[in-house]
């Protein structure tokens, strides 16, 4: 299994052109994932963190984009997704031994 979540956070380093931040972390959480056999739960942990990354996109560059009439609804969108990626990655953390908690 660590074969695996070594493997593809090389992938995903080697295609993105860039070093991984937390990589230590991201092998944590795919092995959890893994070890778990929650592959859809790893999709929507990676949607929800897209997702996330999106939406401050758009707060950012909200001034400059006429189509965004109401920033509240988009903090509040990025609040209730923090708080789903919050409890996601606290079910994911159920997976993990002691020492790697702590981590």
């Amino acid at each position: 299994m660590e074969n695996i979540s070594e493997n593809l956070l090389n992938e995903v380093e080697d295609y993105l052109k860039l070093s991984l931040n937390n990589i230590f972390d991201l092998r944590l959480i795919l092995n959890s994932y893994l070890k778990s056999k929650n592959v859809p739960g790893f999709e929507n942990l990676c949607f929800t963190g897209k997702y996330i990354n999106g939406l401050f996109k758009v707060l950012k560059d909200s001034p400059s984009l006429p189509e965004v009439k109401n920033v509240d609804h988009v903090k509040k969108d990025i609040a209730d997704n923090i708080e789903k990626i919050t409890g996601q990655l606290r079910q994911v953390s159920l997976g993990l031994n002691e020492v790697e908690k702590k981590i």
